[in-house]
């Protein structure tokens, strides 16, 4: 049986690359809401096959711009190559007849950057860099949480948040609110490898102190890739904490007037599998679930016979292992709700 953490031979690398020209060259015509991708059903599946999700390694959820015309996500190389694409943001815009080829934005290509999320109202894009540039009075090669601005010209020089939120340690995976409150990954000794989700509230053009999640969110496990709903009454995060269905799970917790959170409610067997999922996401309009998955396809977990040209085939698709984004009806956090209630959980 072959293992996820195969490694690809130079042969099939340069396949790879090859296919990756020739999809350059031939890249399809787009039209319409999400690319014009085939929404999907209650059962997820992999979203724009060879657009975004594709045989290089997707590290990031596809953010939305509020009216639907700009996507946003992150793709490198397995950071264990000597020689390695950079990890950076690429961007897709609706041109109105018809969707660009994906872009690198320039600015994210110094050091490695992503996780990029758009602000509710449009304006802004706020991204985990190792910029190198820092306005902060420190000196520091690890990640933290940058801002560029929408201008007539496009998209302005990234600047450093700074303080409070940026420390000597890292901070990334940032995602908000519709009042701009800040949901985040910072340095918590309590967590396993040292990281917890804090939120910072927005208040008179800044963010406050931070303030870590209570201790059933950031439990002594992995808890991480937060998203907020835009109005704060619910939290997706990724968590490696036992009784789960394999590796990483999805979880999901409900914020009540109260300011307080239920308990962390697994999304279930049909998003949670024997992978590593994680980085979810719904859509600005609310209809779509999005995440990242490590989902191997299963003629590469098989015995079966493959030919050479067969593993290069495969390899260059979705399914290689080295992460892919899937979609699915976002109804499912509807009935998690229902059944919370149900239950006489406080939401």
């Amino acid at each position: 049986m072959i293992h996820k953490a195969r490694i690809i031979g130079i042969p099939i690398l340069a396949g790879m690359l090859f296919s990756q020209c020739s999809q350059e060259a031939n890249f399809p015509r787009l039209k319409g809401p999400y690319l014009g991708q085939e929404p999907p059903g209650m059962m997820p599946e992999v979203f724009a096959p060879g657009i975004i999700s594709t045989g290089f390694h997707e590290h990031s959820f596809p953010s939305f711009s509020p009216d639907g015309k700009q996507v946003l996500w992150t793709q490198g190389m397995k950071s264990n190559y000597k020689y390695k694409f950079p990890i950076a943001l690429i961007m897709m815009e609706n041109e109105g007849r018809r969707w660009s080829k994906p872009k690198y934005m320039d600015f994210s290509l110094n050091g490695d950057s992503g996780e990029g999320f758009f602000s509710p109202d449009d304006n802004r894009i706020y991204f985990s860099s190792s910029h190198n540039e820092s306005n902060v009075d420190r000196e520091k090669e690890m990640f933290d949480i940058w801002i560029t601005e929408r201008t007539h010209r496009g998209w302005s020089i990234p600047k450093n948040i700074g303080e409070p939120i940026n420390t000597s340690n890292h901070e990334f995976q940032p995602t908000l609110t519709i009042d701009n409150t800040l949901y985040y990954l910072g340095h918590y000794e309590g967590g396993r490898n040292n990281y917890g989700i804090y939120r910072s509230r927005f208040k008179d053009g800044e963010f406050q102190s931070p303030e870590l999640l209570p201790e059933h969110i950031n439990t002594e496990h992995i808890d991480w890739t937060p998203f907020i709903a835009p109005d704060e009454s619910y939290l997706l995060f990724a968590s490696f904490r036992p009784g789960g269905h394999g590796s990483g799970d999805l979880y999901i917790c409900f914020r009540s007037g109260d300011d307080t959170w239920s308990e962390a409610i697994n999304l279930g067997p049909t998003i949670n599998k024997n992978d590593n999922e994680r980085y979810p996401y719904v859509s600005p309009d609310g209809k779509y679930l999005f995440y990242l998955t490590d989902k191997v396809n299963e003629r590469l977990l098989t015995n079966q016979n493959l030919s050479y040209l067969d593993y290069v085939n495969l390899y260059q698709k979705p399914g290689n292992g080295w992460s892919d984004i899937y979609w699915v009806d976002a109804k499912i956090i509807e009935d998690l709700k229902a059944e919370q209630s149900d239950e006489g959980g406080s939401l």
